[in-house]
């Protein structure tokens, strides 16, 4: 018997609600966080559905720095390749997922 050991540890906060996005520059000023990357896809994108986070990041002087629309409805481990090699090009410090 194989005795390996293995740990995750995954720390994700889901806001959600009346009054979400208003909290969402609140919540990366928390952690530090003044370089975020969106990370969504194209159908979100064009139904304008990002608009009030970007609007809501806009308003309390964060800027989004770059965003990622290109995430498939079956993604794999080569558009989370992608998604990190733009991150660590931009010097982003933080992930916001439409």
């Amino acid at each position: 018997m194989s005795h390996t050991y293995y740990e995750f540890f995954c720390p994700v906060k889901v806001i959600a609600g009346k009054a979400a996005l208003e909290h969402i520059p609140y919540e990366l000023n928390g952690l530090a966080a003044k370089r975020p990357m969106i990370v969504t896809d194209k159908g979100v994108r064009a139904a304008g559905l990002l608009e009030p986070v970007i609007a809501a990041c806009e308003e309390s002087g964060l800027d989004i720095i770059s965003i990622y629309d290109d995430v498939p409805p079956d993604s794999s481990t080569t558009v989370v390749r992608d998604i990190a090699a733009i991150y660590r090009k931009e010097k982003c410090d933080s992930i916001i997922a439409v």
